[in-house]
């Protein structure tokens, strides 16, 4: 039901049942919108009070639903700090109940959810939190001496003040279709905007002055443009694969599935099928298996799947390889260099 009303958002589904829901989303939307603004207008008239935390917070977050790329920015980051840092996170659809779950090296994605147990698995020995309360996780990270904490998905989270506010826009659909949740993807208003100290633009390959034009109505934000790059596919043992046929079937578990599927056409891949699951939807082993015994009848040599679907399977599905991917800056380079050195500067500062 939840895949179909996302169809639904995006424009994909069509017929009776869409068009009854249509006027029901939209209905919905105005008390997100409302609620939302109600908040905003809290934290501006100092009504809500945010606390000021002697680590530096970095934010990394969105302005729309899901598909930004925030988890690849956040290992993109945090490769170029030269201080320790922790990254926290909600764990979205893991079994957190603590306060407080801190991964280690046999943390599996039901404890601390997908994205944190990538980043655990990029950088095994930082500090990576689960926690439905972020800020008794930095509390954590405080009394543990860590001069950085990276918060994943914080531009909704006021509760405490941020050092560094970076915020990032899908170029494929920046606005999320131009209406709040759940009738289109917004979970801020464009303005919103002016709360940011970088903005970073993924998916770009093309020129985007039409779309800074947009920007600069809401912010005066430097803007530093990425595009994703193919690194190489690999097992679920981390070895890497080359694939010598262009016959896959491919399946994922994100906001975007479409862009990961296209991505592999791009490569020159033909998908003989495909899987579309919800974002972050656990993949069951019974539907792996048939959707695999499926597509190897069908005639596919490769099962192909995202770094953030690898870490959920089983290890008996030895034959899927997922697609690994990095970021390149195509525009901003200057801006991201000055961001980085302001960061080591500052802690280095308050650490002096």
């Amino acid at each position: 039901m939840f895949l179909y009303i996302i169809e639904i958002m995006k424009g994909q589904k069509r017929g009776l049942i869409s068009y009854l829901l249509i006027p029901l989303l939209f209905f919905i939307s105005m008390f997100w919108k409302l609620a939302i603004s109600l908040k905003n207008w809290g934290y501006s008239l100092n009504v809500f009070k945010q606390k000021k935390m002697k680590l530096y917070v970095i934010g990394i977050g969105n302005i729309t639903a899901g598909g930004t790329g925030k988890t690849p920015l956040t290992i993109f980051l945090a490769n170029q700090l030269t201080d320790p840092f922790a990254v926290i996170a909600r764990g979205y659809k893991s079994n957190v109940k603590s306060d407080v779950v801190l991964a280690n090296e046999s943390s599996v994605f039901q404890e601390i959810g997908d994205e944190l147990l990538i980043i655990k698995k990029r950088f095994p020995f930082s500090t990576v939190l689960a926690s439905k309360d972020r800020k008794k996780a930095i509390e954590y990270v405080e009394k543990n001496n860590i001069p950085i904490v990276i918060l994943d998905d914080a531009m909704q989270y006021r509760k405490i003040k941020k050092d560094l506010e970076i915020v990032v826009l899908n170029n494929k659909d920046p606005w999320g279709r131009g209406h709040f949740l759940p009738y289109g993807f917004l979970r801020e208003p464009k303005k919103s905007l002016q709360r940011a100290d970088l903005i970073v633009v993924n998916h770009v390959d093309k020129d985007i002055s039409s779309l800074k034009k947009e920007i600069r109505k809401y912010s005066k934000a430097n803007i530093v443009c990425f595009k994703h790059v193919v690194k190489s596919f690999k097992d679920i043992n981390k070895n890497k694969r080359e694939l010598k046929s262009n016959k896959i079937a491919a399946f994922c578990a994100i906001a975007n599935p479409e862009y990961f599927f296209s991505s592999l056409k791009e490569l020159g891949f033909e998908i003989i099928l495909s899987l579309k699951l919800l974002d972050h939807e656990p993949i069951d082993n019974k539907k792996l298996s048939v959707f695999v015994d499926k597509a190897k009848e069908q005639g596919a040599n490769y099962i192909v799947c995202t770094e953030k679907d690898i870490v959920k399977i089983d290890k008996v599905f030895q034959d899927v390889v997922y697609l690994e991917i990095d970021l390149e800056i195509v525009e901003g380079q200057d801006y991201w260099k000055n961001m980085v050195e302001k960061i080591s500067k500052n802690v280095n500062k308050e650490g002096g």
